[in-house]
């Protein structure tokens, strides 16, 4: 008898060890993710503001290739058809029905601080990208016209001074002929110039063929290319010159 309780007393003990142990391993496993909702860089957790963010290692894990894949991981966003192969943007079901190709949306699309004023492509490529963030509610304040439903900012991965060089390629075949070939590279032109390159190439033959005209859906034929300069000239100043193709 006096075993069984020496062992009943000794058990809580173990199981509270166990619990505490366990809950440090999960606490270490947590990224600290950084955002520019408020147009300054803070950690996720302490902007007042409900964004859903994705790094570009999460974009290439779930296979995000272009603007509209954005919209099938962001909960609350959808898109609705404009003129052609553009789309608009809803949050929470805000947004505009106008189909016109010049309309503007209440949803902002900023890429790399640059306001895109009108429906975004489809098939608008996302490459090389540090993350995308998704701004939900009215932004007006910070952002300005039409964020009413919300904003939407792409943002690049950009030069680093003073990192050397450095780049990555994927290279990645699907089903239907796909093939998916990223290149990236990073170099510094001087002490105070870096730049960087990126291209994206996209083929693939389509889910199926139509017997009667031979016209492939769901094929795709995507070749996207981007050129950045950071030039910093002291501590208080960057200037950055992006081409994209």
């Amino acid at each position: 008898m006096s075993k069984f309780r020496c062992l009943a007393k000794n058990t809580p003990l173990i199981v509270l060890s166990a619990f505490l142990f366990d809950h440090s391993i999960a606490y270490a496993e947590l990224e600290e993710i950084t955002v520019t909702a408020q147009k300054r860089v803070e950690s996720l957790q302490d902007v007042p503001v409900a964004v859903t963010a994705f790094t570009g290692e999460t974009m290439t894990t779930l296979g995000v290739t272009n603007a509209s894949d954005i919209v099938n991981i962001t909960p609350g966003l959808a898109s609705g058809t404009q003129q052609g192969s553009n789309r608009n943007y809803f949050l929470r079901g805000v947004g505009t029905s106008d189909v016109h190709i010049t309309a503007a949306s209440a949803v902002g699309q900023y890429f790399d601080g640059i306001t895109l004023t009108s429906g975004f492509h489809a098939k608008a490529a996302l490459f090389d990208m540090e993350r995308v963030e998704v701004l939900k509610g009215p932004q007006n304040t910070l952002f300005g016209l039409n964020t009413t439903g919300g904003a939407v900012n792409y943002i690049s991965k950009k030069p680093d001074i003073g990192g050397g060089s450095n780049g990555n390629a994927r290279f990645f075949l699907g089903s239907n002929d796909r093939m998916e070939i990223e290149l990236a590279s990073g170099f510094e032109l001087s002490e105070t110039m870096a730049a960087r390159v990126a291209l994206q190439s996209i083929t693939d033959d389509g889910a199926f063929k139509s017997v009667s005209n031979g016209r492939s859906y769901g094929d795709d034929e995507t070749i996207a290319g981007r050129g950045t300069i950071l030039w910093e000239p002291n501590d208080k100043a960057s200037v950055t010159f992006n081409v994209h193709m």
